[in-house]
């Protein structure tokens, strides 16, 4: 437990030796690569380690670590975070649809919707546009002096979501 909180807040190391250690169980390690308990500990976990060296006889989990540790190595660190939480929202769109983003902070939500368009599944994109509330797929008021902009517009009518761009 101790060698995976050490890991969590880790941003240089990269390769791991760990062969002769023995484990009950690889699933501290799994954690520190891939917290999958809220959005934030997904964004927190660590994206750095590439390599975990050891002799492991849980192979289902050594599938699962190598898997994170693969995304770490292939995307790098920004980008293998943003692919973490768009694998985290896929896994259970709920998550996210439970979240009330009528009070989200305004800049989340196009985050969001940007990492799911690029790393996530089209059907759980659509999910969560589907499920916006109607406050935020509304058009925001529109200064009533600039008259000609606001003829050309329809205010307060929904948007278009496929006029959407990521």
């Amino acid at each position: 437990a101790h060698l995976a909180n050490a890991l969590r807040r880790n941003s240089k190391l990269r390769r791991l030796h760990l062969r002769h250690n023995s484990f009950q169980s690889l699933s501290p390690l799994i954690r520190c690569t891939f917290d999958k308990r809220t959005l934030d500990t997904v964004a927190e976990s660590n994206h750095t380690l590439h390599h975990v060296f050891l002799n492991c006889g849980y192979d289902y989990e050594c599938r699962e670590l190598e898997s994170m540790l693969k995304i770490n190595r292939i995307y790098g660190k920004v980008e293998a975070r943003r692919k973490k939480v768009a694998l985290f929202l896929d896994e259970d769109l709920g998550r996210l649809l439970r979240m009330d983003m009528n009070v989200m902070d305004a800049k989340l939500l196009p985050r969001l919707l940007g990492i799911l368009a690029q790393h996530g599944s089209v059907s759980t994109l659509f999910g969560v546009v589907q499920h916006l509330p109607s406050n935020v797929l509304a058009y925001q008021g529109i200064d009533e002096r600039n008259s000609s902009l606001h003829d050309s517009m329809d205010v307060g009518v929904p948007m278009d979501v496929e006029y959407v761009s990521f």
